[in-house]
């Protein structure tokens, strides 16, 4: 070796062997994997609760649906004639008195509002709003005869919007009723 010429030693010095604590590298991947977890979480809690949310409002309308549809039906049934019968309404007379006369009270109109209300009336004077939401265009009243008091059944569509965050759709339920009493 000349002189002035430096060289390395055989062996680099060590560094002294770590006892305890984190680097600041491993500090922020740790970090990342919490936040991506987090975030993870987070939007399925978010999805969970949007479905949840739907899944409610589904059945609040579906539950008011089959109400208001068991409620005309029984009144349907129970009736000895049709008054008036069109696509929005029908009113029936039930002789609640068993006299064969139509009393106050006697007479009942169902009526599908343009506002989406489902309405319940008599002429004794009591009215009574039994369903809100429904879909005025797709429901109706449907009859087997053009002349009310020649009508022995009748069909019943019902329908309501479902509005929920994200999703907005429609339910429908059915049925076709004979009249029992009629003469």
């Amino acid at each position: 070796m000349e002189m002035g010429q430096m060289t390395l030693p055989a062996t680099l010095p060590r560094l002294p062997a770590r006892d305890h604590g984190f680097t600041l590298v491993e500090l922020m991947v740790a970090l990342f994997g919490v936040v991506l977890v987090s975030v993870v979480m987070l939007s399925v809690f978010v999805a969970t609760n949007r479905a949840d949310r739907h899944h409610e409002a589904d059945d609040r309308a579906m539950a008011e649906l089959r109400t208001v549809l068991e409620l005309i039906t029984k009144d349907l049934r129970r009736s000895e004639q049709l008054v008036v019968a069109d696509a929005k309404s029908v009113t029936l007379w039930i002789d609640e008195s068993r006299d064969r006369t139509a009393d106050p009270g006697e007479t009942i109109t169902w009526t599908i509002e343009s506002d989406g209300a489902v309405s319940r009336s008599t002429d004794g004077g009591t009215y009574g709003v039994l369903a809100g939401g429904m879909s005025y265009a797709d429901s109706n009243f449907g009859y087997d005869s053009v002349y009310p008091y020649q009508v022995r059944r009748v069909t019943v569509n019902l329908a309501a919007f479902v509005r929920s965050p994200g999703v907005d759709g429609a339910r429908y339920v059915a049925t076709e009723v004979f009249i029992r009493n009629g003469s």
